[in-house]
C-alpha cells in the first residue's frame, strides 16, 4: 500500500518483493493497475488520475498533495462541527426522553387543573417538537447514505442545495485544486478539461467538467463556459478571469482554496454557536417545565 513519502523507487520495491504482481507487469498489465489493485480511497482515485498525465513519480506526489489538502480540509471542518452537533443531538434525547417518560409518570400521581393544563401542553409541544428534529436529522443521514451510492438520487439532492452555494463552492475547490496540479505540469486549459471528464463516474467535478468540455467542443469561450456553469462559485469565475489577465493562475487557484477554507470554518463557526444557543434554550425550557410541574402539588395543598 502506497503512503505519504513514497517515491517511485518504492513502487518499484513494492512490486519486486511481490511475486504475484511482478508476473503480471511482465505479462503487460498497466503499472498504474497494479498499484491501486485492491486498494479504494481517495488517495488511489487520485494517484489513478495523475498517472495519464505524468510520470508515476509525479503522480505520487500529486495525488499525495491533493489528498492531503482535501482530507485536511474535511478533518478541520468535522472538527469544528464535532461538538455542536453532538450536544445538539444530545440534548434532543434528554428532551425527549423526560417530556415522553419522566414528566408523564410525574404528572400522573395528581390531577391537572385547567391553570396548570398549559405546563402539560407545553411537555406535548417539546416532545413533538424533539421527535421532528430526530425524525428529520435521521431522514438527512438516510437521503445522504442513498446519495453516496446514487448518482441520480446524488445530483438532485445538489441540484436542490443549490441555493446553499454550498455545491458550486465545493466544486469550485475541487476544480480548483486539480487545476493547480495540471497547469503544474504544463497541461493547457483545453487538455485539462479533457482530463477532468475522466473522474470517477460519480463525481460532481466530472459532471461540471463534462458540461464545461461540451461547449468548448461547440466552440464557446472558456470565459462563457465559466460564467454560464450552474455548478462553479460566482467568486471562482471571477478571480479565474482575474488570474487570467494578471498571469498568475496556479498560485491563485491556490489562494482561492484557502480563502474557501476559511470561508467554510466561519460558517461553520456560526452554525455551531446557532445550536449551541439553541440546545442551552432548549435545557433551560425543560428546567423550568420540571420546576413548575414540582410545583403543582403544593399549589394543590395550598388550595384545600
Amino acid at each position: 500500500m502506497l503512503q505519504q513519502g513514497y517515491t517511485f523507487s518504492d513502487a518499484f520495491t513494492m512490486i519486486q518483493g511481490n511475486p504475484v504482481l511482478l508476473q503480471e507487469l511482465e505479462q503487460g498489465t498497466p503499472l498504474v493497475e497494479l498499484l491501486i489493485q485492491g486498494h479504494h480511497g481517495s488517495f488511489y482515485d487520485h494517484l489513478c488520475f495523475f498517472m495519464k498525465i505524468t510520470s508515476l513519480s509525479e503522480a505520487i506526489m500529486s495525488a499525495l498533495e491533493m489528498d492531503d489538502v482535501i482530507k485536511s480540509m474535511r478533518s478541520r471542518l468535522m472538527k469544528q462541527s464535532r461538538y455542536p452537533m453532538l450536544l445538539f443531538i444530545m440534548a434532543l434525547f434528554t428532551l425527549y426522553l423526560f417530556t415522553a417518560q419522566i414528566l408523564p409518570q410525574l404528572m400522573q400521581g395528581f390531577a391537572m387543573n385547567e391553570e396548570n393544563g398549559m405546563w402539560l401542553g407545553s411537555v406535548y409541544v417539546l416532545r413533538t417538537l424533539a421527535l421532528s428534529v430526530l425524525c428529520t436529522v435521521t431522514l438527512a443521514l438516510m437521503i445522504t447514505l442513498i446519495a453516496s451510492r446514487s448518482l441520480r438520487w446524488k445530483l438532485h439532492i445538489l441540484s436542490w442545495l443549490r441555493f446553499t452555494s454550498l455545491p458550486q463552492q465545493y466544486c469550485s475547490y475541487l476544480l480548483a485544486g486539480y487545476f493547480a496540479q495540471l497547469l503544474h505540469h504544463g497541461i493547457t486549459t483545453k487538455n485539462a478539461f479533457a482530463f477532468l471528464t475522466q473522474l470517477k463516474i460519480d463525481s460532481l467535478l466530472r459532471q461540471c467538467a463534462c458540461q464545461m468540455e461540451a461547449q468548448l467542443q461547440d466552440g464557446l469561450s472558456l470565459d462563457e463556459c465559466l460564467s454560464s456553469q450552474c455548478w462553479l462559485d460566482d467568486a471562482f469565475v471571477r478571480m479565474w478571469m482575474i488570474a487570467e489577465h494578471t498571469h498568475n493562475m496556479e498560485a491563485s487557484l491556490k489562494q482561492y482554496q484557502k480563502q474557501q477554507e476559511a470561508t467554510w470554518e466561519q460558517l461553520l463557526k456560526r452554525i455551531g454557536i446557532g445550536i449551541q444557543i439553541s440546545t442551552y434554550l432548549f435545557v433551560g425550557i425543560m428546567v423550568i417545565l420540571v420546576y413548575q410541574i414540582m410545583l403543582v402539588p403544593l399549589q394543590m395543598m395550598e388550595s384545600m
